[in-house]
This record gives C-alpha cells, structure tokens and sequence, in this order.
C-alpha cells in the first residue's frame, strides 16, 4: 500500500512539473523549427521566361531555383527564410513595370533580382527609385548606371568597357584590322556600338568598315551580310543574345563569308546552341569566338582560382538537374541573390531583428545601404565593391574570359 502512494505520489509530482514548464516549453520553440517561425526575407524575381529574351530569362530561372532550394534546405540567412515571389516580364518593358509594381505594392518585397534587358531596366528602374526599392538588374549595357539611380545597381560585367575591350585585343592579336560589325539593334545593342567605336577602336588599332543593325526577333540577314561580304572586313564582330544573332551567323556561313566571328556569351545559351543548323555553324572554320565569362568554364580553371572556388558550390547541381553545361544565365540565378545574401548578412549581423521588425520602409532602405558598401566581394561573376557613385562595382579583369568553340563542339577556355 505505502509503495502504491510513493508511486501516485511521484506522478502527481511530474504532471505538475510538465505542467509548470509548458509556459516555457512554448516560448522557446524548437531549434528545428525555428527557421520556419522567423520572418521571412521576402525578394522579387523579374526574368523573361517568354518573348524575345527568353533564352536570358530561362536561363536565369534554372540558376535562382537551385539558390532558393539549396539556401532554405541550408537554414536561409541568417535562420530567415527566403520567400520570393517571380514575374515573367514577357521580355515587355510596359508589362515589366506593371509587373514591379505588383511587387512592391501587393508582395511586399525588400528588393528586387532583374529584369534581363537595358530596356526593361531602364523603364523600371524610377518606379523602384519612387519606392525606395533596390532594382539588381542583369543588364550588360553602362547606360543603366549612368542614369545615376541611388536604388538601382548592375552587379554584372560591362559587355562595352570590359569584354568589348577583350572584343577588340582578340581582333588585333590575330592579325586583323577591318571589322564589321552586326549589333544588336536596341539600346543595349547600340551602347555596345558606341562604346566599340569611341573607346575601343582606336585604342587597338582597328577600322571599322561596316556596321549593320538587326532587330532581336529577325530572321533574315541578308541584306547586312551581303553588305559584310563586299566590305574587306577580316573580322565579325556580332553584338547580339537573343536567337537572331545565332541565326546571322548561321545565315553568314550559308553565303559563304569564312571570316572569323567573335560574339557575347548570350549566343551560347542551351536555348540557341540546341538548334543543331547554328551549332553547326558555330564550327565551321574558321569559327567563332566567345566573350564569356569565367564561370561559363569554371571546371577548366585552376584549382586555386577565386571563382572555381566559388562556382563549384553550386554548378554540379544545375548541371546534373538541368543536363546543361553551366552557362553565365544560370549562373547568374546564383550570382545575384549570393551578393543579396552578403548585404543581408551584414544587415542582420548589425540588426538581428531588423527583418521581423515589420517596418518594411526601413528594411528597404538599409538593405540598400548595406549593398552600396560590398567590398571586394566574389560571386561567382567576378569580385565586386560598390560605392556611391559606381553601382556597377566589377573589379575588370576578375571574371572575363575568352572562349572558342572547338571541334568537339564544346566552349573551350583560351585565356582572359
């Protein structure tokens, strides 16, 4: 009897401790789940999944789907979910901007990844300035900064400073002199032109004996490739990324022009080079150049490079799930949100609470902040440090290589 009351007696003691400590229990959630009751970081993604540039869009959505996976299966950022909410911009400026407005207005955003194209950029980015909102978009042109917009920023290699100077090295280091040149006939397009011609043309030596412009849905390529073929040009140089610049160089081996070709890493995206007519083109002597950038070729690189290190985190996922070879589009699904990922670190690191506080002017405005001071920062593309009056912050040099498409019909690394 006495050893049933010890028994009763000690039940009755642990029912109200579990009682007691319940309040307790409820207050300090489980480390497992306490990723998933903090606020989330909130981001909105801009790409042309559809329309002209939806090879760049397509690209780009196959890298950011393995960031997000990978980063919230990781714990997010700093223990904050990442959310994000993605808008096809039909490669439209007007519905690009309609689309932003969404995302600031009804989702809430802290910032915004994109869009793809100058055009869309440039009509999006005074909405995002009126809103207080940080625009990362994925324009190549100078143009966009220039602009002077304290909220926008272009952490992307400069396809007119940085690789058309490579553009124009690689053009008089194999012995030619007269260019023609096949440019893409929009506002990224015409910068690279322009900036071909005042800064880069000159500077080596070169002439150029044609221009042509096209526009990014063309077909046909006649008329400006049979003024390149009367021309005595000894060398190509084609601006375009969308579709239309792999069919001129199709269409220029098809008329027999046998001039070197040298063109931007956008005419290497899968959505091009699966057309077997333009890979074939692409490798027929005495083939074509590409400018890219060094995490198109990041297994090729030494072991000891900054962005193999960096890439190799990330490009054996996309490869094997997408059955691609990794291409910048992709990999600027990565780089873009990682350089997020730095400024929120800092941010959080500085404010813990910042994030949940619900003031959603104020996390805008600090997250700004916290990118405009990037020092020095890989991501894949390049190194990066921001300042005031530079919101495009590529360190030349840290990310451009020159590639060749070889007999294997694969991109192959022949220097920077």
């Amino acid at each position: 009897m006495e050893k049933k009351k010890v028994i009763i007696l000690i039940g009755s003691l642990c029912l109200i401790l579990i009682l007691a400590i319940m309040p307790f229990m409820a207050a300090y959630p489980n480390p497992a789940t306490a990723v998933e009751k903090r606020s989330p970081i909130v981001l909105g993604i801009m790409a042309a999944l559809t329309g002209t540039f939806a090879n760049m869009g397509l690209s780009f959505e196959r890298g950011f789907t393995v960031w997000v996976e990978k980063t919230n299966q990781e714990g997010g950022i700093r223990k904050h979910p990442v959310k994000y909410y993605f808008y096809d911009s039909q490669s439209d400026p007007t519905k690009a901007v309609l689309a932003l407005k969404k995302l600031i207005e009804t989702s809430n955003v802290h910032a915004v990844i994109g869009p793809n194209t100058t055009a869309e950029a440039l009509a999006m980015a005074p909405v995002a300035e009126k809103a207080g909102v940080s625009l990362l978009s994925l324009s190549g042109s100078e143009v966009f900064e220039q602009k002077g917009f304290k909220y926008s920023f272009r952490p992307n290699i400069s396809s007119g400073a940085h690789l058309g100077r490579v553009v124009a090295k690689v053009i008089r280091d194999i012995g030619s002199s007269k260019v023609a040149v096949l440019y893409d006939n929009t506002a990224w397009g015409k910068s690279i032109l322009a900036i071909f011609e005042k800064e880069h043309v000159k500077d080596f030596g070169l002439e150029i004996v044609c221009k042509g412009g096209y526009d990014p849905d063309a077909t046909e390529f006649g008329p400006q490739l049979s003024l390149i073929k009367a021309s005595g040009a000894e060398f190509i140089f084609n601006t375009g990324v969308s579709l239309a610049g792999g069919l001129a160089i199709k269409q220029a081996r098809e008329m027999g022009i046998k001039l070197p070709i040298i063109t931007f890493a956008g005419l290497a995206a899968p959505e091009i080079i699966s057309v077997q007519a333009i890979l074939n083109a692409y490798c027929q002597e005495p083939g074509v150049y590409v400018t890219a950038l060094k995490c198109d070729i990041w297994s090729e690189l030494s072991k000891d490079d900054p962005v193999r290190i960096f890439v190799q985190k990330w490009a054996p996922t996309i490869e094997s799930r997408y059955n691609i070879k990794l291409r910048d589009g992709e990999w600027r699904g990565v780089a873009y949100p990682e350089l997020l990922r730095n400024a929120y670190e800092r941010l959080l690191d500085e404010d813990p609470n910042i994030v949940g506080s619900g003031d959603l002017a104020k996390i805008r405005s600090r997250l700004r902040d916290k990118i405009e001071t990037t020092k020095h920062f890989m991501n894949g593309i390049g190194f990066f440090t921001f300042s005031p009056t530079d919101h495009c912050g590529y360190e030349p040099e840290s990310g451009a290589a020159l590639t060749q498409w070889g007999s294997d019909r694969k991109l192959h690394y022949i220097g920077k």
